[in-house]
């Protein structure tokens, strides 16, 4: 007997329209989950200024806890650089522009990365009480 295999090729999009349609069942559980998480985030910002990172991991998504955290905690009160995914090519020196912009209104160059950060560092001196965040998820 033979026998054949074969590779289907799915667009992104296909992939993605077919998942909007799967229901899940577990909703509920999902959203007590994410209240529990909710609960921490004052302590989380406490760490965040004592200048320790927040790690979230485990089995599936964090995006929702921290997109929630975002606009709760970080929104209108702190200046943040959202990084959606892995991007290999991803250099410092787009980050710190975007960074830039984020907090000049603008993109400002400099002509190296400590002078970059020591530009970012000293604006964030000038305004007392705010804080940069720059949150990174791989989903």
């Amino acid at each position: 007997m033979q026998r054949h295999s074969f590779y289907i090729s799915l667009s992104l999009q296909t992939i993605a329209a077919s998942l909007l349609s799967v229901r899940c069942h577990y909703e509920k559980e999902k959203a007590v989950l994410l209240d529990s998480y909710a609960q921490l985030f004052d302590m989380w910002m406490l760490q965040m200024k004592e200048g320790f990172s927040i790690l979230l991991y485990g089995f599936g998504s964090k995006r929702s806890v921290i997109e929630q955290f975002r606009k709760d905690r970080l929104k209108d009160r702190h200046y943040h650089v959202v990084v959606n995914g892995f991007f290999p090519d991803l250099t410092l020196k787009q980050l710190l522009s975007q960074i830039s912009i984020g907090l000049f209104g603008e993109a400002v160059s400099c002509s190296n990365p400590v002078s970059f950060c020591q530009m970012i560092k000293d604006a964030l001196d000038r305004r007392r009480g705010q804080s940069l965040h720059v949150v990174k998820w791989m989903d």
